[in-house]
């Protein structure tokens, strides 16, 4: 159901681009752009943080509002490197910008994502079966988009990703991991 919705929203707002595009002019911060991305997660029981990598794609619907769907990879130890866990994080946010102007726009965002995890025991938990998952999670932050081109932004922002494992992988783990993380993301996005 929710997919569906998704889906729905993504369409609607594929179609109405070029009317919405068309209405605001090339001057105003409105259209489609892909681009990479990269940042550095902290997840809360992580040992330490790791920078990632991934893609971004935005999809501004109005000078106020925007849509970004991104997907990165990211690796993380626990338990002093005895737990490594593997992810593929496919977020979907919202966009609500302060003040959209051509020189700096500040935003908040919320959001959720779904995180395709893999869990892998090493070391002293060598012998505990590795767990695959499929995790959902929550987010909310803030940031900024600098235009650095005609059609060209670069954003950063922080977000905190809300992400609890299931009972299988803590229980397997014989601790309480805290995936919970801390993200600053930098984004390069091409508009078309």
């Amino acid at each position: 159901m929710m997919i569906r919705a998704i889906a729905c929203a993504a369409l609607a707002g594929v179609m109405t681009w070029p009317a919405v595009a068309q209405a605001y002019g090339p001057d105003n911060p409105v259209g489609f752009g892909l681009g990479p991305r990269a940042g550095y997660y902290k997840a809360a029981d992580a040992d330490e943080g790791n920078w990632t990598g991934g893609l971004q794609a935005r999809l501004r619907l109005l000078p106020f509002l925007g849509v970004e769907g991104s997907v990165d990879y990211r690796q993380d130890d626990f338990a002093n490197e005895t737990v490594r866990v593997r992810s593929y994080p496919v977020m979907l946010s919202g966009l609500l910008y302060f003040f959209p102007n051509p020189v700096l726009s500040p935003y908040l965002l919320a959001g959720v994502g779904w995180h395709y995890t893999d869990v892998d025991f090493r070391g002293a938990l060598s012998g505990v079966e590795d767990r695959t998952s499929s995790e959902f999670g929550g987010q909310l932050g803030g940031g900024a988009d600098l235009p650095i081109g005609e059609r060209v932004t670069l954003d950063a922002d922080i977000r905190y990703i809300f992400l609890n494992f299931d009972d299988e992988i803590r229980n397997r783990a014989a601790t309480d991991i805290d995936a919970d993380s801390l993200a600053v993301t930098l984004g390069l996005t091409f508009y078309f």
